[in-house]
């Protein structure tokens, strides 16, 4: 061999790489995906509660807003000494605030479905529907709010004051559950992703 004869290099042939994606997890939809089917499952949980007292008696799932469904009378006793001579129960038709739950379980779906649309685009679209999320449930418990102030609690706190059930001036009180707010929690949380996702996404 010529030792003055050049080398010859052997090819190397290039290894294809996939570009990672920016952000890692945090640049796809996933995260979004799963804040907005937290918030779904969570219709499933008691949003409201009534006590008498600082003591629950009734309480309703978001998805029992949704459907138009009866109160769940959590203390059978106390209920019935509270509502007897006439006073009201809870009627079915709370206003506007069941409309509300309706939306926001529809943008709950809604949220799920566009958070896996590959795009800045969808991103964006994830991003309003989350907000539009939020917006939804503070209007139920707006309406809500409004309904059990001129409906029920005044006319059940005379009833009461009026009752020989010994309950005295106790006056009924509207509460929202902590499964409500982690529900608009997990909206905001599917919000946040998503504007990280059109962060990290391609111009």
């Amino acid at each position: 061999m010529d030792p003055h004869q050049p080398l010859t290099e052997t090819p190397v042939t290039p290894v294809y790489q996939p570009a990672a994606s920016r952000g890692g997890i945090f640049g796809t939809g996933i995260p979004s995906t799963i804040a907005f089917a937290v918030a779904l499952l969570l219709f499933l949980m008691p949003f409201a509660e009534i006590k008498c007292g600082g003591t629950k008696f009734m309480d309703k799932k978001g998805i029992d807003f949704a459907m138009n469904k009866d109160w769940n009378i959590a203390s059978k006793g106390m209920g019935d000494d509270i509502f007897k001579d006439g006073t009201k129960k809870p009627s079915n038709k709370e206003g506007q605030a069941p409309l509300f739950v309706i939306a926001a379980m529809a943008l709950a779906v809604i949220g799920i479905g566009v958070s896996l649309i590959k795009s800045k685009g969808g991103a964006m679209l994830t991003a309003l529907v989350g907000f539009a999320g939020i917006a939804s449930l503070v209007g139920f418990m707006v309406m809500l709010k409004s309904w059990f102030d001129k409906e029920m609690a005044k006319d059940a706190a005379d009833k009461v004051k009026d009752s020989t059930s010994g309950f005295g001036d106790v006056k009924l009180s509207l509460d929202y559950t902590i499964f409500l707010y982690v529900c608009v929690a997990c909206f905001l949380v599917a919000a946040v992703f998503a504007l990280l996702r059109m962060q990290n996404s391609k111009k």
